[in-house]
């Protein structure tokens, strides 16, 4: 499962991965299974987590307040190989108004 994320991080990346960088991903990441509709991240937690998406399908959405009117906009639907995390950086130890959640079965590495 790791091979995934190691091919990707060679194919965006100018400096080669050595054995002990392979080694430290495989120790990092864990393979974690999210099920269809449940949550990777709710708005007003402090994301804590970055993932690999090895499989399945997540929503990435944001919700707007103004006035007496809530608005959900779809930033995007992410799928195979994608690199998830908040915009807001675990460091800032703020809440995220995102929501991120599964369109299907996800297997993914966190």
């Amino acid at each position: 499962m790791h091979q995934s994320l190691i091919a990707y991080i060679k194919d965006h990346s100018t400096t080669p991965l050595t054995e002990t960088d392979i080694a430290v991903i495989e120790e990092v990441f864990a393979p974690k299974k999210i099920r269809k509709h449940q949550y990777f991240l709710q708005e007003g937690e402090v994301c804590k987590y970055a993932a690999f998406i090895v499989n399945g399908a997540m929503r990435w959405s944001c919700l707007y307040f103004r006035c007496d009117l809530s608005i959900q906009a779809i930033f995007s639907c992410v799928s195979i190989n994608p690199v998830i995390k908040s915009l807001v950086p675990a460091s800032f130890n703020s809440p995220a108004n995102l929501l991120m959640f599964s369109l299907s079965l996800v297997t993914m590495l966190s």
